[in-house]
């Protein structure tokens, strides 16, 4: 669609170019964001413009989080492999200096995650997918579907005991997590607050959708028209004062 379409095309009493200038410019970081994902580059660089000097990248105005964990969600949906390339290769440096070979879950988990003072059923859940992450890496699928639907099984039947896990986790038929190393091991950091399996790009583009939904709230809690000014650079008339408040 060209320009003079688009000028043909907006409502009376908008300014026509602004709003030809605010579509075009959405098209066009959309087409930016499409060939990215066609090349396999990194979806955020796109939709934050950096376009790597050819000028090519357009900054995407409004909710950028919003637009970067939805572009991200579609990424993973056409390419989950390159997630879980992306989060194996992330434990592999964290356990291997020269960030090579395979990583074990079980052994990331034991070693990195600060699980403190969680509670018992979380200790539980991470350890039964580290052990079906690990299945996997062996190519031992079936396995790992059947750890996954065991431990299903054995929340449920947790559930039934009020939460006491004596009994259910016996039917996953895995080790007793252990509990004195995970929960008494890896303390929280202040100045380390990230993960470590989570590409940065997706924490940022986390922090960001956040952010925006703050930003959202905010609006919502202010409702609409307060602080704003009339199109006469003026103050709005508060109800009642001045004028038929019923139009």
């Amino acid at each position: 669609m060209g320009r003079q379409a688009l000028d043909q095309q907006v409502p009376p009493g908008v300014a026509g170019g602004e709003l030809t200038q605010a579509v075009l410019a959405l098209v066009r970081s959309q087409q930016t964001m499409a060939a990215a994902m066609a090349q396999k580059q990194d979806p955020l660089r796109s939709l934050l413009g950096d376009d790597g000097g050819d000028g090519s990248g357009l900054r995407l105005p409004g909710a950028k989080g919003a637009a970067a964990l939805e572009l991200y969600r579609e990424n993973l949906e056409q390419d989950p492999a390159s997630w879980s390339k992306r989060i194996r290769a992330n434990a592999t440096r964290a356990l291997h200096e020269s960030g090579t070979g395979e990583a074990s879950m079980v052994d990331f988990l034991t070693k990195f995650m600060p699980f403190g003072k969680a509670g018992k059923g979380m200790t539980y859940v991470a350890y039964l997918m580290a052990h079906a992450a690990d299945q996997m890496l062996r190519g031992d699928w079936y396995r790992a579907e059947a750890t996954i639907l065991l431990g299903l099984t054995s929340f449920e039947q947790a559930l039934h005991d009020n939460q006491r896990w004596s009994m259910a986790w016996l039917l996953t038929h895995l080790p007793e997590p252990p509990f004195h190393v995970l929960q008494g091991g890896v303390p929280l950091d202040s100045l380390r607050p990230f993960g470590r399996l989570s590409d940065p790009a997706w924490t940022s583009a986390v922090m960001a959708y956040v952010k925006d939904a703050a930003a959202l709230s905010e609006l919502r809690r202010r409702g609409p028209g307060k602080g704003e000014h009339s199109e006469q650079g003026g103050q709005e008339k508060a109800p009642g004062k001045g004028g038929n408040d019923r139009g």
